[in-house]
C-alpha cells in the first residue's frame, strides 16, 4: 500500500488528501494541533510541531 505523509493539516490540504485517499493512497497528516482540520479527512492523524525537524543534514546535500 502507498503511504503518503502530510506536514500541515490546513483546509489547503483537504483536497490533497481526498484526491490520494481517491486512489487509494494511505494518508498519514502531521500538525500541533490536535483539533485541525485536515486530520479529519486523513486515514491517521499525528500530532506534531513540523518546524522542529533538524535541517541539518538537508544543508550537507547542498
Amino acid at each position: 500500500m502507498k503511504k503518503l505523509l502530510i506536514l500541515g493539516a490546513n483546509p489547503e490540504n483537504v483536497s490533497l488528501v481526498l484526491k490520494a485517499r481517491g486512489i487509494c493512497i494511505y494518508t498519514i497528516v502531521t500538525d500541533y494541533d490536535p483539533g485541525a482540520f485536515a486530520k479529519k479527512y486523513a486515514n491517521q492523524g499525528e500530532e506534531m510541531l513540523t518546524c522542529l525537524f533538524d535541517t541539518s543534514v538537508m544543508d550537507e546535500a547542498y
